[in-house]
């Protein structure tokens, strides 16, 4: 761009530097590519604002539960050192048992895939002694007093209590499904359970059926991420199954941030050679959640900020420009008898066409490119008429001030001193 210029300077001849000569060709290449910059800056601009909010709407979504005060503890049970279903379950038995007793700390509970981390085994279930299978569902091992915990509400029925055997609890995407016109509560299902057998070649994992009977209904909880919507999600006891590969979830009326060390020494107490996966608040984890969504937003808005700022100091540039070039016109108009209103309304005018032409090619590439978003948007069509509304009003806006600010120092030119100079 700073070559361009010097090279046409150097290749004009004599007729080409005469006044007025090439002044319509210049002014069309400044207008060019000023509708350029605004067209450009109205895509990039309409892009951030579907991305903020569609980020806005996402973490405005309901989890399905009551993320303040909550911190994660995720462990992974040595296999050879907890080989049995027994010692996997006192573990978490004596350590639920110390942390209840952490000061600060309100409910304390074990899950084996905690929402917005993992996503858990997706299992087939059917009645007993059938032979088709009914659907399949998500399924996830929980100690008693998860759901409290968690602030899952209950819908139906009741919660899990310990001493429980041979019993769950099912989410309502699930009963919707597949009980829709009947109560599901009491209901007895089977669903294969993986069990480690010690076979003379040594450890092998097998299918076994194990039966449960539905005892209550529990609110939807966005397991996956905050992006997707409920599915069906059957509960059972830890203490039947115990997977190694847990979380522990404290609810804390304090900072829980500030019970992540309390809660490391009580679970050292019980195995001090246990390592500890991670400890994350649950608000941690919902920015991690949306952490992809966040950098391109925030990619988005530095390119847009930008594009926006290099359209309104080239539109300023040009006006400038202009302004310096037809100083004696303006003098003579306003020596003749025009206003200040007249003048700014002559000098704006010649851009306000470009930057028409700008935002009408912006606002069909922001609508073509749009769709190039869908896989970030939540909640938000790629198409959405009032975020475009409002970037082309607000670049527009800005665009006028740019050219209204360098016209209207035109305005104020004294006529007699501009003649005197000339």
């Amino acid at each position: 761009f700073g070559m361009l210029p010097a090279w046409r300077a150097s290749r004009a001849n004599l007729s080409a530097r005469l006044p007025g000569s090439r002044t319509g060709q210049g002014e069309r290449v400044r207008g060019i590519l000023i509708a350029a910059e605004v067209a450009l800056s109205l895509v990039l601009l309409a892009g951030a604002g579907l991305l903020m909010k569609s980020f806005l709407r996402l973490l405005s979504v309901d989890p399905g539960f009551n993320t303040k005060g909550l911190l994660t503890i995720d462990l992974e049970l040595p296999e050879n050192t907890y080989v049995e279903v027994a010692q996997r379950a006192e573990f978490v038995r004596n350590v639920l048992a110390r942390l209840e007793s952490v000061p600060g700390v309100s409910a304390a509970a074990a899950i084996n895939a905690m929402p917005l981390t993992k996503e858990s085994a997706y299992n087939g279930f059917r009645l007993p002694g059938a032979s088709e299978e009914i659907g399949e569902a998500g399924f996830r091992a929980v100690t008693p007093g998860y759901f409290e915990a968690m602030g899952i509400p209950l819908i139906r029925g009741r919660l899990l209590a310990r001493g429980d055997r041979g019993v769950g609890v099912i989410n309502q995407s699930m009963a919707r499904r597949y009980w829709a016109h009947e109560d599901p509560v009491g209901k007895v299902i089977e669903t294969p359970r993986i069990v480690r057998v010690r076979t003379p070649q040594g450890w092998d994992m097998r299918f076994i059926p194990q039966q449960f009977q539905i005892v209550g209904i529990v609110g939807d909880v966005r397991h996956l991420s905050l992006a997707y919507g409920p599915r069906p999600e059957m509960f059972l006891l830890y203490s039947q199954m115990a997977p190694g590969d847990f979380t522990f979830l404290l609810r804390s009326s304090v900072d829980p941030a500030a019970l992540a060390r309390a809660a490391r020494k009580e679970i050292w107490a019980v195995d001090h050679n246990q390592p500890l996966a991670a400890v994350r608040t649950m608000d941690q984890l919902i920015g991690q959640d949306v952490a992809n969504r966040r950098f391109v937003l925030m990619l988005l808005m530095v390119f847009a900020a930008v594009a926006v700022s290099l359209a309104a100091a080239g539109i300023f540039a040009v006006i400038a420009h202009s302004v310096s070039q037809r100083t004696r016109e303006i003098g003579i108009r306003m020596a003749l008898g025009a206003d200040a209103p007249a003048v700014i309304r002559t000098m704006v005018w010649q851009t306000l066409k470009w930057i028409g032409a700008g935002l009408i090619l912006g606002a069909a590439g922001a609508l073509a490119t749009g769709r190039l978003l869908s896989s970030y948007l939540f909640a938000v069509e790629a198409r959405d008429p009032a975020v475009l509304a409002l970037a082309v009003t607000g670049l527009a806006g800005l665009a006028v001030l740019a050219a209204f600010i360098p016209a209207r120092g035109a305005a104020r030119v004294d006529p007699a001193i501009t003649l005197r100079c000339e």
